[in-house]
């Protein structure tokens, strides 16, 4: 399984991340470049990215191939994932304390999947954001396969040495993803480590009302 990073060595300070896949995509042409004899290249593409591929919906829009993760899974285990997460990456005592606090007070009031974007839109939040449209080259075989993704970013640490975690990235992305296995979100976490700040929300009072 490939961490979701472009592959490219970078000796300076990086950020490391973890988030959600929630939205990946590749055109007809780039898609045939995972074809394997006997295997719906559909099925091989999403393996690249997720261990969980049928939580994600599939659709064919012109000559684009899009997965995203079914909103019901967000709405379902989204609040119950994101207290377990980050009591186990943060613990009670983290810098980070008010914002999670926050987002696990939003999550108690069950909101929709609409109230979830708007929230990662609209509210200031360093530990929780969404990071779209990002365009990627990933690996596969011989081939690099161009496309975009959607996440939701769950924590990011800077700055990193590339380098010495690069080799690690794969191992990490599966022991966090086994870790989580009794939640179907599990299957779309990933690992990264790239000089891609993330693009936050403006600073402002929250406009859904808790």
């Amino acid at each position: 399984m490939q961490p979701l990073t472009n592959y490219k060595k970078r000796t300076m300070g990086t950020y490391l991340k973890t988030g959600i896949i929630t939205r990946f995509s590749t055109s007809h042409e780039e898609l045939q470049k995972t074809k394997i004899h006997g295997i719906n290249p559909e099925e091989t593409f999403a393996r690249l990215f997720v261990s969980n591929e049928r939580a994600y919906k599939l659709e064919k829009i012109g000559n684009e191939y899009i997965w995203t993760l079914k909103p019901t899974i967000i709405e379902d285990e989204l609040g119950a994932f994101i207290k377990e997460y980050y009591d186990d990456i943060y613990g009670p005592k983290s810098h980070y304390g008010r914002e999670i606090q926050e987002l696990i007070h939003f999550f108690k009031t069950t909101p929709t999947y609409s109230e979830i974007q708007l929230y990662l839109e609209s509210i200031y939040n360093r530990v929780f954001c969404a990071d779209n449209y990002r365009q990627q080259c990933i690996n596969f075989e011989t081939q690099k396969v161009k496309c975009q993704t959607d996440v939701i970013l769950l924590s990011t640490e800077a700055q990193v040495l590339y380098k010495p975690v690069y080799d690690h990235l794969p191992f990490f992305e599966r022991a966090l993803r086994t870790r989580y296995l009794d939640f179907e979100i599990g299957g779309s976490l990933f690992v990264e480590a790239n000089n891609r700040k993330p693009m936050l929300a403006e600073k402002k009072e929250p406009s859904i009302v808790f």
